[in-house]
């Protein structure tokens, strides 16, 4: 994985858990950024890993433990998440879920470019703090 890369998953971390202020979805507990699509079908597929939408906030009990936690049990899992989440994101991740299609490999500058602007504005009206230097958009070491 490229440098630019790395910033791209950390940005998308960072907007996961700034979304639902850095909270468990499922029980409110404080909580990491975590892929939605952790299988090998996905794991080529750009779009799935350079999108906050596909990504999920869970504290580690949720994400490890519980009888629901996507790597214990993913059926569960992904009928859970359907209750707590907004129908039109559901639709989004869905519809990835289900994609049969090949993906490319997108131009990483203008996919930083673009999450850099979108972390920028939750930062406005967020009380979180990242680690991230929103002004150069990369990563602090």
């Amino acid at each position: 994985m490229t440098h630019i890369e790395k910033q791209i998953q950390r940005l998308c971390r960072e907007i996961c858990k700034m979304q639902s202020d850095g909270r468990c979805v499922f029980c409110g507990d404080p909580a990491e950024a975590h892929h939605l699509f952790f299988d090998g079908k996905h794991r080529a597929n750009w779009q799935a890993r350079t999108d906050p939408d596909y990504f999920t906030a869970l504290c580690g009990k949720c994400h490890r433990h519980a009888k629901f936690a996507p790597h214990v049990n993913a059926t569960k899992f992904w009928k859970k998440l359907a209750k707590h989440i907004e129908p039109k994101k559901m639709c989004k991740i869905l519809d990835m879920k289900y994609a049969l299609r090949t993906f490319e490999k997108p131009d990483c500058k203008a996919i930083h470019a673009r999450l850099v602007e979108q972390y920028k504005k939750l930062k406005e009206t967020h009380w979180m703090d990242a680690d991230i230097e929103p002004e150069y958009g990369r990563v602090k070491p």
